[in-house]
């Protein structure tokens, strides 16, 4: 049935029903995946059946062989063509006749499973081309993301370079503030100097005033005294 998993089984002559836990136990390590209504279905490692995901192509864990998918299909018409009931040689007991019809009810079983195998590639073929036909429209609006990245990259090399400018002419500013500083500290001891010579040279005036007072005041007593020797003359 379509619903069972696809065991490996070994057909004997002599009318022996095959054990399929031997069969599957002696195999190689598989995986199961579900097809149909809810069955699933045994696969060697290395082939990938199932649902494509949504993720991107690092999620995407299907992968196809084309040549295995060849290999199938031929492998696949031969059982086709092999399908029908084998004709039993005469002569042949009734046991061996079971035999043969055994066999062909397993070839039918996994023609069956085989098919179902195709429609979940042809699936998986359909996601794969989705997915690639959404990643080349992705990949043609690259050219509009690129000239907007290429729009601000520019900008921001700008920015830098206005910053740099920025920095060295502030840079600048500051060696002339600290130039003018040191200028300023070095003429502190003049200034003082120059300060001390003002006020040496106030006292100095100051002295001149007085002295000159002090000959004003002797130019009018001896003005004084010259009007009276000359009144006492003209008497």
């Amino acid at each position: 049935s379509d619903n069972m998993p696809l065991p490996r089984r070994r057909s004997s002559f002599l009318g022996q029903q095959p054990s399929t836990s031997t069969a599957e136990s002696s195999g190689p390590p598989g995986r199961r995946v579900s097809v149909g209504g809810g069955g699933s279905l045994s696969r060697p490692p290395g082939v990938y059946v199932g649902t494509v995901p949504t993720g991107g192509v690092s999620s995407l864990g299907t992968r196809v062989s084309r040549r295995a998918l060849g290999i199938s299909s031929v492998f696949l018409q031969g059982l086709r063509s092999s399908a029908a009931a084998v004709p039993l040689a005469p002569g042949l007991d009734k046991g061996r006749g079971l035999s043969y019809e055994s066999l062909n009810g397993c070839l039918v079983e996994y023609i069956e499973k085989v098919r179902a195998l195709e429609q979940v590639n042809q699936e998986l073929e359909e996601h794969i081309r989705v997915y690639l036909d959404k990643k080349a429209a992705s990949v043609s609006s690259w050219g509009a993301l690129r000239e907007n990245w290429e729009a601000i990259y520019h900008q921001v090399g700008e920015a830098v370079l206005e910053n740099a400018r920025l920095m060295l002419h502030t840079e600048n500013i500051q060696a002339c503030a600290e130039d003018f500083k040191d200028r300023y500290e070095n003429e502190q001891p003049f200034r003082k100097a120059v300060e001390d010579e003002i006020n040496s040279l106030y006292k100095v005036i100051d002295d001149a005033n007085l002295t000159k007072m002090d000959l004003e005041s002797q130019i009018e007593s001896m003005k004084e005294e010259l009007a009276l020797l000359s009144k006492n003359h003209e008497e």
